[in-house]
């Protein structure tokens, strides 16, 4: 028959493993691959899904010709965000500063149509350039890109053009980005778009992260419902035998 003093352990082997449980956490690694073929400015990591648009500044120029490595997960991308819809990223960076031209990451397929129809920015992306509405185009973005906290047109800062454009995806039919593999690696090629001409490559690969103990709020709580327990363990050893 088990008895009442036995309880204090049993819990403290509880709470120790829940502790311990609670303390375990993993975190993914997401690098992003720039190989562009003209040295690229003002970089831009540009990430949709469902009807949600994030774009994150890149720290650091991307050098003609070699390859780049930034890390996705240390500028607070976490990746795929928590919401239903299909994911889809991008990279947007200035080659020629002179003229405001940009390169953009779309889908391998749709870049060799654009590049062989010699495709120009404003027909590629027309929900961004729509002389309809609010025209901005490729050098605006350009600038916006160079001075995001500058208003640049119709009220409009750099960083919000910026956000807009990153909104293609969910905007128009084709999407261009490219899909996101929240498993492996998703690849995209870049296209120069002022002469359209292939710019590179680019690629952003997830590698599963290692479990490390990490204080949660919980641990705390835990620790002193441990300590209790020692505390009523030792008490009831502590007592005297009852007399026969």
């Amino acid at each position: 028959m088990l008895q009442l003093r036995s309880l204090p352990c049993v819990s403290l082997l509880v709470l120790l493993s829940a502790a311990e449980l609670s303390a375990q956490v993993s975190t993914n690694t997401v690098t992003l691959s720039v190989t562009p073929t003209q040295t690229l400015t003002d970089l831009y990591f540009l990430y949709a899904q469902g009807d949600v648009s994030r774009a994150f500044p890149l720290m650091g120029d991307a050098p003609a010709n070699t390859t780049t490595h930034f890390d996705i997960t240390a500028i607070g991308a976490d990746l795929p965000f928590p919401i239903p819809g299909t994911p889809f990223f991008s990279l947007a960076g200035v080659y020629n500063t002179s003229t405001g031209g940009v390169t953009v990451a779309i889908d391998s397929t749709d870049a060799a149509t654009l590049v062989s129809s010699g495709a120009d920015f404003d027909s590629a992306f027309p929900s961004f350039s729509d002389p309809s509405g609010s025209p901005f185009g490729e050098s605006l973005l350009a600038f916006g890109m160079a001075n995001p906290y500058v208003t640049i047109v119709d009220g409009f800062s750099g960083s919000e053009l910026i956000q807009i454009f990153a909104d293609t995806p969910e905007q128009q039919i084709p999407q261009l980005f490219t899909p996101y593999n929240g498993s492996g690696t998703s690849s995209a090629s870049l296209v120069n778009f002022s002469d359209a001409t292939a710019g590179g490559t680019v690629s952003i690969s997830v590698s599963p992260g290692i479990s490390t103990p990490t204080p949660e709020p919980a641990t705390g709580w835990m620790l002193g419902v441990i300590v209790l327990s020692l505390a009523g363990l030792f008490k009831t050893r502590s007592q005297p035998a009852p007399l026969p």
